[in-house]
């Protein structure tokens, strides 16, 4: 694709060059913002938050919709473009397919006679006026940009009827691009259940196809080797509570997906507290869980000495009872995640907690010490080849996604000429 054949200066650094023809308006002008807010969520209607938007490509997750909110919200229309204000530079933008509610954080905007509702969706998602927006922000741990600055941004665009042979260009290439990401994530889905299978397998009954199995008693457990035992967690573990005096140690976090892991090594800016004096100390080979998430699986033992917060629960062995890498493979297994959803407590599913006494009542499968070192090997010698399958496919979606975010920006604003493509 060529450029335009010919461009003017559009006076705006961050706008730059724009084709001759272009016009230029405040956004504001050609698609004024809706102030429309209500005290709150009518009950017949949909309500989005930030967390429906997927980051990028504006794709809405339907099916996590939230069913009702007790807090003010925004009204928008089909058609309408939502845009987030808060830490913008996420690129959280959405083209409305329904009428509903939204987060007060999401600007509504909606297009005049001047503006195609799709291209200004496009528009809103460039790189450039992402990086515009993300200039304006205001605050260090919850970056936002006014409504006012959003709203006042001058931008380009061509007649309407060009403005739908360049989005139903855009809708034609990203389509191609998503299905290519589709199938590679699929890929990368079937590869991570082969590696869940092969770890059930090889933690539950060891590497030894020929070893007698025995019941083990707990129903969820199932069969294991006849020479391992089964015992409640208080048999194998102490609850540790040492506290920080200073708050300086490595600050630890927990999730289901990395385990525990250097908060540091995250780009991680929610919940910071001014001090972490008082948090709990571990060592490394200490289990931690996080007891509001345990039941998806937000523990894991930590290869490294820290701080962690105050609410979480953290765990010693009494004695060298397990390999730390069998124990974190065990217990993220999925009857064990299963078991601390069915003991863990509370008023809503989202707030549920699993207490000490919860954990320690849980029984715990142990093959002898040497045998469990054996059985990880062997587990990291078969995942080995599947985490490279992974890795691979997963630097092909980074560099596609590159390629589609660049493709979008450099369309809307006009940087090739696609009318005679």
């Amino acid at each position: 694709m060529k450029p335009y054949p010919a461009y003017k200066d559009s006076e705006l650094p961050w706008l730059g060059k724009v084709p001759q023809h272009w016009e230029t308006k405040r956004l504001k002008y050609v698609a004024p913002m809706s102030r429309v807010k209500l005290a709150e969520q009518p009950a017949d209607l949909p309500y989005l938050g930030l967390e429906h938007i997927e980051a990028k490509t504006g794709q809405v997750l339907l099916n996590d919709l939230a069913e009702h909110v007790e807090s003010a919200v925004s009204l928008f229309d089909k058609g309408n473009v939502l845009f987030s204000k808060l830490r913008p530079y996420l690129a959280k933008v959405a083209l409305a397919e329904f009428r509903g509610t939204c987060t007060t954080e999401l600007l509504v905007f909606q297009p005049g006679k001047l503006i195609d509702s799709k291209f200004l969706f496009y528009r809103l998602l460039s790189q450039d006026f992402i990086a515009f927006a993300n200039s304006m922000t205001y605050g260090a741990k919850m970056p936002r940009a006014s409504s006012e600055q959003i709203s006042n941004a001058v931008i380009s665009f061509p007649a309407l009827s060009e403005q739908k042979v360049i989005t139903q260009l855009l809708d034609y290439k990203l389509c191609e691009i998503d299905d290519f990401i589709k199938t590679k994530q699929s890929l990368i889905d079937l590869l991570n259940e082969q590696k869940m299978v092969l770890t059930h397998n090889a933690i539950t009954h060891g590497i030894n196809a020929h070893v007698r199995l025995k019941p083990s008693g707990v129903r969820w457990l199932g069969e294991i080797p006849e020479h391992w035992e089964v015992k409640r967690a208080r048999y194998y573990f102490r609850e540790i509570d040492e506290r920080s005096a200073t708050g300086n140690e490595e600050l630890l976090s927990v999730s289901h997906i990395t385990g525990v892991t250097p908060r540091s090594e995250k780009n991680v800016t929610m919940f910071l507290a001014e001090s972490y004096e008082g948090y709990k100390m571990c060592q490394a080979g200490d289990l931690v869980i996080n007891i509001m998430w345990a039941w998806m699986g937000a523990l894991g033992v930590s290869a490294y000495s820290g701080i962690v917060s105050s609410s979480y629960g953290i765990y010693r062995q009494k004695q060298k009872f397990f390999h730390w890498r069998y124990l974190d493979y065990l217990l993220k297994l999925k009857p064990y995640v299963a078991e601390f959803t069915a003991r863990s407590t509370g008023i809503h599913s989202s707030r549920l907690r699993m207490y000490t006494d919860d954990f320690f009542d849980i029984p715990i499968i142990r093959p002898p010490l040497a045998e469990q070192e054996r059985i990880v090997c062997s587990i990291e010698q078969e995942h080995a080849p599947i985490d490279h399958a992974i890795s691979v496919a997963a630097r092909e979606i980074a560099l596609v996604q590159e390629f589609r975010t660049a493709l979008i920006s450099h369309v809307i604003t006009g940087k090739v000429d696609v009318r005679t493509r």
